[in-house]
């Protein structure tokens, strides 16, 4: 296989544009809280810092995103996996303190509904003593 070639005329100033962009800027990968990982031109000096990691993602990552506390590229979607299930065991856990209170709750709301019978039977009879005993004094 043959490549073609094609002669373009330039002037100076463009010459030296071409210059400049070739040996100023480099591809790099973005890794921030907007993109995971994006394939940028940017200036060199700007890789190895936010947002530009040093290294590039390695081909086994399937979503790749920079780790910057650890200076990693990590799998995004392994984390997520990860994050889920911790959310998950949370939720069952909260789950369980729940249920056991609101067992807790529904004791004590028995236990105060038949106390609240007993003084009601109690209001009642004295209530009756006194009516009976008013009765009396009124003869």
């Amino acid at each position: 296989m043959t490549e073609e070639t094609q002669s373009i005329e330039v002037t100076k100033t463009q010459a030296e544009m071409i210059t400049d962009l070739l040996s100023n800027f480099t591809y790099a990968y973005r890794s921030d809280v907007d993109v995971d990982c994006q394939r940028e031109l940017v200036e060199k000096d700007k890789v190895g810092k936010y947002p530009y990691p040093p290294d590039t993602p390695g081909s086994d990552l399937k979503q790749p995103t920079y780790d910057w506390i650890n200076a990693t590229w990590v799998e995004k979607a392994a984390d997520t996996i990860k994050e889920l299930s911790a959310q998950v065991d949370g939720l069952q856990a909260s789950k369980e303190v729940l249920n056991q209170q609101n067992t807790a709750l529904l004791k004590m709301v028995s236990s105060i509904n038949a106390n609240f019978g007993s003084m009601s039977a109690t209001i009642n009879q004295l209530a009756q003593q006194l009516a009976a005993k008013n009765a009396e004094e009124v003869k």
